[in-house]
C-alpha cells in the first residue's frame, strides 16, 4: 500500500500542485540557483502559443528590441517579468529557467530586461 498523496497540501494523486499560487512559490524557491559563477533566467513558453499569436512581432524590428541581431531565445533575469508572459500566453504556458555562466553575458544582452542565450551556452533545468 502506497502512502496517500494528500499528506502534503496543495498536491494532488497527478504529482500536479493543485495551487497556482503555491506552486509559483514553489517554482521560484526551486529555481534558485547556490553557484556563484552562474546566473539563472527565466522564460515563459506555451506549446500552443507562440509570441507572434500574442504580440505583432513585425513591429519590434527596428525598434532596438534586438538591436544586436542574436540568434536564441530570449530569457530575462526577472521572474516577475517572465510570469507577466505566461499570464498573456494562456493557461497551458509555463516558466522554464536555465542557468548561465555569468562572465561574458553581457554580450547577449538585447535591452533593459531581456538577453537572447544561443542554443548550448546554458545548463536548463
Amino acid at each position: 500500500m502506497g502512502c496517500p498523496t494528500s499528506i502534503v497540501p496543495g498536491y494532488s494523486d497527478t504529482n500536479k500542485i493543485k495551487n497556482p499560487g503555491l506552486g509559483m512559490k514553489l517554482e521560484r524557491e526551486m529555481a534558485k540557483t547556490t553557484d556563484e559563477d552562474t546566473i539563472r533566467l527565466y522564460r515563459a513558453s506555451s506549446p500552443t502559443v507562440k509570441f507572434s499569436d500574442v504580440w505583432d512581432a513585425d513591429a519590434f524590428n527596428g525598434t532596438g528590441f534586438n538591436p544586436k541581431g542574436l540568434k536564441g531565445e530570449y530569457y530575462t533575469p526577472d521572474y516577475n517579468y517572465a510570469d507577466y508572459f505566461r499570464e498573456t500566453y494562456g493557461k497551458d504556458a509555463k516558466i522554464t529557467h536555465i542557468d548561465v555562466p555569468k562572465k561574458g553575458l553581457d554580450k547577449y544582452k538585447v535591452n533593459d530586461t531581456e538577453y537572447v542565450i544561443p542554443e548550448g551556452l546554458a545548463r536548463k533545468s
